[in-house]
């Protein structure tokens, strides 16, 4: 009898394990839509350059850089870049300001290889958009958006909110995949409060 109730609980163990793996993964995964975005949505789908709308905006848009290094990008991104685990990638932070406001945090990974072919300019842009460059090519080709609701437990919500005065717990994003002869560059795109009152 002990034996028996020794065996149910272990089953249920692995069982309640489980569970935890596939709350934890459905919790990391990026949709397809933006579901319950509300007054996010507006931003989040509009498939055109976020650089020329929010310039139509505001006179006065800029670019923050915030960081450029040539570092460890994370499994999920260059799982997404199709790129072996280890590989090394130039990752590019930035804030885009409108209205005197940083609207947008923006973190690009450029695989190696992207970095030593058709975009070997990017590591040069400095306070420049990179939508700009992105938008201007008719070559470039680019991968359906998907979307995230980042938390405090996620990465992108750390690097976005660290140097703002502000801590929201809750930071929608968007990312897609850039392509041009081969080469590809992840873009994520956080939209912070601030954007709503654009």
């Amino acid at each position: 009898m002990l034996e028996a109730n020794d065996n149910r609980y272990a089953n249920w163990d692995r069982c309640s394990v489980k569970i935890q793996t596939y709350i934890k993964v459905k919790r990391n995964r990026w949709l397809t839509k933006p579901l319950l975005a509300g007054r996010y949505s507006k931003w989040l789908n509009d498939t055109g350059s976020l650089t020329n709308r929010l310039k139509a905006i505001s006179s006065d848009f800029q670019v923050k850089l915030v960081n450029k290094a040539n570092s460890t990008a994370s499994f999920e991104e260059l799982s997404k870049l199709g790129c072996k685990h280890n590989q090394k990638a130039y990752v590019r932070d930035v804030f885009l300001i409108s209205r005197g406001l940083p609207v947008v945090f923006a973190h690009s990974v450029l695989p190696y290889s992207s970095i030593k072919g058709p975009w070997f300019r990017l590591k040069r842009l400095g306070n420049k958009p990179l939508g700009e460059v992105l938008f201007s090519d008719p070559r470039v080709s680019r991968t359906a958006l998907t979307f995230k609701k980042l938390n405090c437990r996620d990465i992108l919500h750390e690097k976005a909110v660290e140097s703002l005065p502000n801590l929201p717990k809750f930071l929608w994003a968007r990312r897609s995949v850039f392509k041009l002869n081969g080469s590809c560059i992840l873009v994520n795109e956080i939209f912070l409060n601030e954007i709503l009152t654009q």
